[in-house]
Parts: C-alpha cells; sequence; structure tokens
C-alpha cells in the first residue's frame, strides 16, 4: 500500500496559505469559518483517543494549520481538520467551476444512480437513508461500524469491495482515516464519496474517485446557530445545498 497520508498531505497542500480561521464549533458537527467567509462542516465521530482541545485555541489559525488536524487519532479533533478544509473545498464557486457534469441539484445521490446501476454489484460504506433507492441492484452490500439490520461490520471491507461494480464511500472516512485504503480496495469499481463531510477535492482525489455527492453550506450563521442547540443530521440539512459532481462515466 502506498503512503496513505499522502492523500491527507495533498489535501493540505491544495488549500490556500495565509487564511485565517475565525470560528470553531463542535456539537454534532464540527464547524469552521474562514477569514474569506467560507462555512465547512464535518460531522463529529467521538471514536478515536482523546485529545485536550479547546476551540478558541484554533481562532486565528492558519487554515492549513487547522486541516492538518485531519490526521488526528481523536477522531474529533479530526472532524474539526475536515471542516476546515470544507471551508475552502466545498464552495459554490469550486463545485461550478469545476470540469464536471453537475447532476440534480438538491437530488438524492442514490435516487439518481439507481437506473444506472441496476443489475450490478454494489457496496455502500455507511448506512444512509437513500439506500432504498437501490431496489435494483443485482447485489447490495451495507458496510458500517455499527451494524444494523443486514449491514456487515466494516473489516468486510478487505473481502467486499474488489469485487464490486460500484462503491459508494461515506465522507466520513476522511476523519477516520480508512478513506485512502477504501479508495485502494475500489480501484477497479467506479466510486463514489458522499455526503456533506466529502472535501470537494477533485484536483486531489485523481482518477481514483468518479463521483462526488457533497453539499456546500448556505447559510453559515443559521448553520452555527443550529450547532449551538446541538441539531440533528435530519436538521442541519437546511443549512446545505447538495450536488453530484460526475467526472466519470460509469463503464
Amino acid at each position: 500500500m502506498a503512503n496513505p497520508w499522502q492523500l491527507y498531505d495533498d489535501l493540505v497542500d491544495a488549500l490556500p496559505a495565509n487564511v485565517a480561521i475565525t470560528d470553531v464549533q463542535v456539537s454534532r458537527f464540527a464547524m469552521v469559518r474562514n477569514e474569506l467567509g467560507g462555512c465547512g462542516l464535518a460531522l463529529a465521530d467521538r471514536g478515536g483517543r482523546r485529545e485536550p482541545r479547546t476551540p478558541e485555541l484554533w481562532t486565528g489559525k492558519d487554515l492549513r494549520s487547522v486541516a492538518a488536524l485531519a490526521k488526528s487519532w481523536d477522531f474529533e479533533l479530526a472532524a474539526i481538520g475536515v471542516a476546515a478544509m470544507n471551508s475552502w473545498f466545498n464552495s459554490a464557486d469550486r463545485v461550478k467551476g469545476a470540469n464536471a457534469d453537475l447532476v440534480g441539484d438538491e437530488t438524492d445521490i442514490f435516487s439518481q444512480t439507481a437506473e444506472l446501476i441496476a443489475g450490478r454489484k454494489v457496496a455502500v460504506v455507511g448506512h444512509f437513508a437513500g439506500l432504498r433507492h437501490l431496489a435494483g441492484v443485482r447485489d447490495l452490500v451495507v458496510l458500517e461500524r455499527d451494524p444494523i439490520d443486514d449491514d456487515l461490520p466494516d473489516p468486510a471491507c478487505e473481502y467486499v469491495l474488489p469485487d464490486c461494480d460500484v462503491v459508494f464511500i461515506t465522507g466520513t472516512t476522511v476523519a477516520n482515516k480508512t478513506l485512502p485504503r477504501l479508495l485502494e480496495l475500489s480501484a477497479a469499481a467506479h466510486t463514489v464519496l458522499v455526503g456533506p463531510t466529502t472535501p470537494f477535492a477533485p484536483e486531489v482525489y485523481g482518477g481514483r474517485v468518479a463521483e462526488i455527492g457533497g453539499a456546500w453550506v448556505a447559510d453559515a450563521d443559521f448553520a452555527a446557530g443550529l450547532m449551538s442547540v446541538g441539531a440533528s443530521m435530519r436538521t442541519m440539512k437546511q443549512v446545505f445545498t447538495r450536488f453530484t459532481a460526475r467526472f466519470a462515466p460509469l463503464a
């Protein structure tokens, strides 16, 4: 396996230098705002080790240094790092300016792709509400850290992903450090990164990612207010504009 840290170093290096962080909040999500007006969110995973943290310490720090927290084994700190990345990567201008086919604003990625992937072997890393749209696939395997119903535990990725035609991967795998290996295991598949935690950085993923189904924050002040009361994912969806950016056709 190639150096798994390279993906994280490349994500940090793709960020602009000398941009200050102006606000950091953590509840069910991590939220980071920067001085250029960017706002990024990432689902806060409370797994991993626990390290001291005081959000005020990051205010005024350089965007790149806060984004480097994505390499922390304290996954909540790592979520702050990913949110910092998303405060730059996940913006309307970047998404609309990318060399990609934009498919269906505000539409669930699973419903968008259901007809295209019908009859194929599909794996989804992460349990999503939209899985109900995938009834037409030949074989569907859902892999989860905390399995429910017929889900497989995530170590099964080693055995399942190399044989799949299409693989959807939750963006939370950036913070928990499993993404580099998952991309390697899915090298032969049409691979899609999914969810608002996903950094929109196609220039970093290169040919390893065919689609990104992500989101940008449309109302940062509204997001901050919801964050302060620990809003759920369902509630936080109000602040997102979702998109699907397709970089390669399904073979």
